[in-house]
């Protein structure tokens, strides 16, 4: 999934410097989700569970932490970034 500017900004608001953009764009690229049963998602199928900023806030934990989850209305993603980070 590629960050859009509008994406790109909210994580500024989420007090994310530009230094922390390529790793953010990459990890919202290369990110794994699952549903609470395991169930691979798609990026596109976790926003819709989720909404975008909720997603947002999940890409910005997992791309430096490398695991992140995230629920909203009953809906539980979960975010996966370590082989991002640790390959």
């Amino acid at each position: 999934m590629k960050l859009t500017e509008q994406d790109k900004q909210t994580l500024r608001d989420f007090g994310h410097p530009e230094s922390d953009m390529r790793q953010l764009c990459e990890a919202a690229r290369r990110c794994k989700y699952t549903d609470e049963h395991g169930n691979r998602l798609t990026a596109e199928k976790a926003i819709k569970m989720l909404g975008r900023e909720i997603w947002l806030s999940g890409i910005s934990r997992a791309a430096f932490h490398a695991t992140a989850g995230r629920e909203e209305n009953n809906n539980y993603v979960s975010f996966d970034c370590y082989k991002m980070l640790f390959d």
